[in-house]
C-alpha cells in the first residue's frame, strides 16, 4: 500500500512541476521524503523542486529589481530627448 501511495505522490510532484505549481510541488515532495524515510531518489526530487522554486524566485526578484532601475532612469531619458514639433 505504501509503494502505491509513494508512487502517486511522485506523479503528483511531477504534475505540479509541469504545471509550474512550485509551492505545491515542494509540499508534496517534502511529504514524500518524510513518508519514504529519506529514500535517495525522493530526496533528489525534493532538491530539484527546491532548486526550481529558488530559480523562479530569483527571476522574479531580478525582474522587479530591473523594473525599478528602469523606472528610475526613465525621467532622465525623457529629459535627454529633444522636443520635436508636432506636424
Amino acid at each position: 500500500m505504501e509503494g502505491i501511495e509513494s508512487e502517486s505522490l511522485r506523479c503528483l510532484v511531477q504534475d505540479c512541476l509541469a504545471k509550474h505549481m512550485y509551492t505545491s510541488a515542494t509540499f508534496y515532495a517534502d511529504l514524500l521524503v518524510s513518508r519514504t524515510a529519506y529514500e535517495p531518489g525522493d530526496v533528489y526530487l525534493l532538491a530539484q523542486v527546491r532548486r526550481t522554486l529558488c530559480g523562479c524566485i530569483q527571476v522574479v526578484w531580478l525582474a522587479s529589481h530591473l523594473s525599478s532601475i528602469i523606472i528610475e532612469l526613465l525621467p532622465l531619458h525623457a529629459a535627454a530627448m529633444p522636443c520635436r514639433p508636432i506636424s
